[in-house]
């Protein structure tokens, strides 16, 4: 069983949300090792956006959105969203090779807006979900989330269950 709440794709930086506790607890000793722990973690904010990560094979649906974001502001989020999805692949992959057949894995998941484009993290996930092998997904609306910003979009929180 893997129970887990990943980063949401949302503009929030959460290596310096978490810093103190890297920090901490030795995962990191000064602002040199955050930059490398910002850099491998999946990209969820413009600070963690970089040239040389890894856009690779996305989706249509990915590709769509970013563009249309992209063309909607000269901000880096069309990036962010771009290897949000590459990571969360990677992430979504590494899941199931390490589940036993029967397995189940349960991620709480947000969506988001970028400059009036919504993304639709638990319908894409789902998607990498069935791709990656899982024999059976289920998606359910748990909750209207919060924003800590100024927003006009209603965001809202999703569970997607996978079974192996």
């Amino acid at each position: 069983l893997v129970v887990t709440s990943p980063p949401y794709c949302n503009n929030v930086d959460f290596i310096r949300h978490c810093q103190i506790e890297l920090l901490w607890l030795g995962l990191a000793v000064d602002g040199d090792d955050l930059g490398k722990l910002r850099h491998g973690a999946i990209t969820s904010c413009e600070a963690m956006a970089h040239a040389d990560k890894d856009e690779g094979d996305l989706p249509r649906l990915v590709k769509i959105i970013a563009n249309k974001i992209q063309h909607r502001s000269n901000r880096r989020y069309h990036q962010v969203v771009r290897q949000y999805f590459v990571g969360m692949a990677a992430n979504i992959d590494s899941t199931y090779k390490v589940l036993q057949r029967g397995g189940k894995a349960i991620y709480v998941i947000g969506d988001s807006w970028f400059r009036g484009v919504h993304v639709p993290t638990h319908r894409i996930l789902n998607d990498f979900a069935l791709k990656s092998g899982f024999r059976k997904t289920k998606v359910q609306w748990l909750r209207r989330r919060l924003n800590g910003r100024p927003h006009k979009h209603p965001l809202s929180e999703y569970v997607i269950e996978m079974m192996k």
